[in-house]
């Protein structure tokens, strides 16, 4: 009788020990499960800020680009001469021998 009871204790501790670990292994996969989630979340956060940047920056670079364009072109650079006091030349002087511009005497 007594040896029955033993075997009897001996079940339900390896039942025990068997539920406390199973239950463990859930517990790991939940909070696993869950800070997966999290950090999914977070990222996706971080990924749509980063393309909304990056759009931002396309736009502003096309905006730059095409002034760029636009104040590096020929009219624009003459309107500014003429705005600083450059004149346009009435006589042009062209050298056509080849000399020394600061040749010692």
């Amino acid at each position: 009788m007594k040896h029955a009871k033993n075997i009897k204790i001996e079940k339900n501790d390896k039942r025990k020990g068997t539920t406390l670990v199973l239950w463990i292994l859930i517990s790991v996969f939940i909070i696993s499960y869950v800070f997966i989630t999290i950090e999914s979340a977070t990222e996706g956060a971080s990924l749509t800020k980063i393309i909304k940047e990056e759009s931002r920056l396309r736009d502003e670079n096309q905006v730059l680009s095409t002034r760029l364009i636009k104040e590096s072109s020929l009219t624009t650079l003459e309107i500014k001469a003429i705005e600083l006091g450059f004149i346009k030349p009435s006589d042009i002087i062209y050298i056509l021998e080849p000399g020394s511009v600061a040749k010692v005497p």
